[in-house]
């Protein structure tokens, strides 16, 4: 994964927003509460105003990025729909050095399958809660076929998934 994706920590540090500075304006703060259906949801979204947004030192968001969890809902994640943002510490951000929106609907089916879960277990480190390291997480593989196959594999997913979906029911 590392050798496809820059992986980028939130802030930890003094300059990490405390939840009492947080409001309902400003620049979105993403926290795994905000991940839902592989998007992010503004239903329970927090903000931060442009002073707290410039004082960090990373986990900045940008459109298109993904977002992954890797503290408690280990494995969660989303595509980061807004123009820019900043990430909870229980995050992580996967900014991919290939730009093809075919390539990301590729990576975010993958980062659904049971391969990945076998990833996140193998890796996971966490005791009383699940925890990815960041350096585990650039050592996970990922299947990438040529692009052209990429596509035809997720069109065949969104075809089957219906019936999938049906058969849950």
């Amino acid at each position: 994964m590392g050798d496809v994706f820059q992986i980028i920590n939130g802030d930890r540090g003094k300059n990490y927003p405390s939840k009492d500075k947080l409001t309902n304006k400003g620049i979105p703060f993403i926290s795994a509460l905000n991940i839902e259906d592989h998007t992010i949801s503004e239903e329970k979204l927090l903000y931060m105003n442009e002073e707290q947004y410039e004082k960090l030192g990373s986990g900045k968001l940008i459109k298109g990025d993904l977002v992954l969890c890797i503290r408690g809902s280990l494995g969660k994640n989303g595509r980061y729909p807004f123009e820019r943002g900043a990430i909870a510490s229980s995050l992580v951000i996967l900014r991919s050095y290939v730009e093809h929106e075919t390539y990301y609907s590729f990576i975010t089916k993958y980062l659904n399958t049971g391969l990945f879960s076998s990833e996140v277990m193998k890796y996971n480190n966490g005791t009383a809660q699940p925890n990815l390291g960041a350096r585990d997480l650039a050592k996970f593989i990922i299947p990438l076929p040529p692009l052209n196959e990429q596509g035809r594999i997720v069109e065949k997913i969104n075809e089957i998934m219906p019936f999938c979906n049906q058969l849950v029911k």
